[in-house]
Parts: C-alpha cells; sequence; structure tokens
C-alpha cells in the first residue's frame, strides 16, 4: 500500500538524487501480458494495437476511478473522505458535468471483507444512478488491462491509491485528492475546487 504518513513525503525533492531510469526497468521481464512468458512487457501493452474488449464499453475522453477499501486507513487517516461513495458522491457530478465519461474499477480487495464489498456496492449503486456517463469494470480486471485503460485515460483520479502512482509511471495527469506516499513535496494532491 502507499501510507499517506510515510517519511519519504516529507523529503525535499531538491535533496534527492534522483536517475532517469527507462520505462523497461520498472517492470521486470517475466512481467508478460496476461502472464504469458512469451507475451510482450506489461509496460508496452498500454501502447500495443492490440484490441482490447474493455476499450469498446467506454468512451472517449474519460477518467478512470479505482476505489479504494472503506476500511482503508490511508483513506480514513489521510484524506477527507470517509468511504468509497462520499469520494464518487463528490467527484462524479464535477467530471460528468465536464462531459467526462466515467471509468470505475472496484476494489479486487471488497469480495474478501464483506464490510468493505457492503460500502463499495452503496458507491457503484450511486455510480448507476449516471447511467451511460459511467462504465463500472468487473472486480476481475487485470493489472494488465488496469494499465491499459490508465494510459487512455485523459485524467486518473484516486483518494491515494497505488493506481495513482502507476498512472505517473505511464506520463498520466494524476488527480490525488488526499495525502499519498508517493507525493513526495505534497505537490500532487488537488481539491474538489481545483476540479
Amino acid at each position: 500500500g502507499t501510507n499517506g504518513n510515510a517519511a519519504a513525503r516529507q523529503a525535499m525533492i531538491s535533496d534527492l538524487s534522483l536517475k532517469n531510469y527507462p520505462v523497461q526497468t520498472w517492470l521486470g521481464p517475466k512481467s508478460r501480458h496476461e502472464n504469458n512468458p512469451e507475451g510482450i512487457g506489461i509496460v508496452d501493452v498500454p501502447y500495443t494495437a492490440t484490441p482490447d474488449p474493455i476499450t469498446s464499453l467506454v468512451k472517449f475522453p474519460f477518467i478512470y476511478v479505482p476505489l479504494q477499501l472503506a476500511d482503508d486507513l490511508n483513506t480514513i487517516k489521510n484524506s477527507d473522505f470517509e468511504g468509497p461513495l462520499d469520494f464518487l458522491q463528490k467527484v462524479l457530478p464535477d467530471f460528468i458535468s465536464q462531459a467526462y465519461h466515467v471509468v470505475i474499477k472496484p476494489h479486487p480487495g471488497s469480495l474478501s471483507r464483506p464490510y468493505n464489498l457492503i460500502e463499495e456496492t452503496k458507491a457503484l449503486i450511486y455510480a448507476r444512478t449516471f447511467n451511460e456517463s459511467v462504465t463500472i469494470l468487473d472486480r476481475s480486471v487485470t493489472v494488465t488491462r488496469s494499465l491499459r485503460l490508465i494510459s487512455q485515460a485523459a485524467y486518473v483520479c484516486t483518494i491515494n491509491s497505488s493506481v495513482g502512482y502507476e498512472a505517473l509511471l505511464l506520463g498520466k495527469k494524476a488527480l490525488i485528492m488526499g495525502d499519498a506516499m508517493y507525493d513526495v513535496g505534497g505537490t500532487l494532491k488537488v481539491s474538489l475546487d481545483d476540479i
């Protein structure tokens, strides 16, 4: 996870010795598309012309919104949101009023945690009230498909999930709404007014 209280957030970027590593080194050689050892690397998948059935479900431009667990201490302690429903109630109307389609990715861990499943279900019921302006993905969406959607999104909006970090690695604009461990120097966090 990405704890928003991590000491790295207190570091000054100017004090860090940052090296420019090529994108190919972010994931190891075994990180292959759909676990196919002969397939292309997972980093390259979002940029290929390989058709993906999920892409046909969404309208462009879209904002990719991965949900976080309701009892995630990172959400509770490092954001102003009470959970996934509160988060969606505050961001969805603004995104849709600006003519964005919204693609919501449920959290895969919610299935094994009843409280989280109940809270996430409330959020998804709310999201469905926006009809054709929202696409809700299946929980079984793979990392590879998630990366493809991130790379095609206009923005990725998250409270402080590691998916925001993945978006940054793919060169996408991430709307970080809470305190995230990867927000060194506090420059990534946006407010509802910014949206």
